[in-house]
């Protein structure tokens, strides 16, 4: 619904005080006592409200615009592999290495392993598939600090299985 827009500030103006003259002559016609500065009070009052209220529902000369939300994930990646690129970025900056790192990998070694086989990470076969490598990794201290070569490589085991 297009609201009827309001003129220049000097139109705003003649048609408070035309409003304000009417509504005085009219309460002295009907024999009422009129308190003019309170009057012109209410008048200001209102026409500013009114006002303000036509201007902010006049939506046709809005001047922003609203932009859409850009996704901060590059195209092709998902938040999954973000989180591990992080982990492991802490990981290799951090000044105490975080068991976050190795807790991950061993989740998906575990995952792999009953994916691919239906085994457990305890089971003998399972560490056998791994390798002393992968096995020493999982089992290692967690302050441990790990290079990133060492990743890559356990990454790639646990890849191949």
């Amino acid at each position: 619904m297009k609201l009827p827009r309001p003129g220049p500030l000097g139109v705003r103006f003649l048609l408070a005080a035309a409003t304000y003259v009417g509504v005085l002559a009219g309460t002295e016609a009907f024999g009422l006592e009129p308190q003019p500065v309170l009057l012109a009070l209410v008048v200001a009052l209102i026409a500013t409200g009114l006002w303000l209220l036509l201007d902010a529902l006049d939506d046709a000369t809005t001047p922003w615009r609203i932009e859409p939300l850009t996704v901060s994930a590059q195209v092709g990646r998902d938040a999954r592999f973000d989180s591990f690129v992080r982990v492991i970025h802490g990981h290799l900056t951090a000044r105490e290495p975080n068991p976050l790192l190795q807790e991950r990998l061993t989740a998906v070694a575990q995952s792999v392993l009953e994916q691919r086989y239906g085994l457990v990470l305890e089971d003998p076969q399972a560490r056998q598939l791994l390798g002393p490598a992968v096995m020493g990794m999982l089992q290692a201290p967690s302050h441990h600090r790990f290079s990133l070569s060492e990743i890559e490589s356990f990454v790639t085991a646990i890849e191949e299985l």
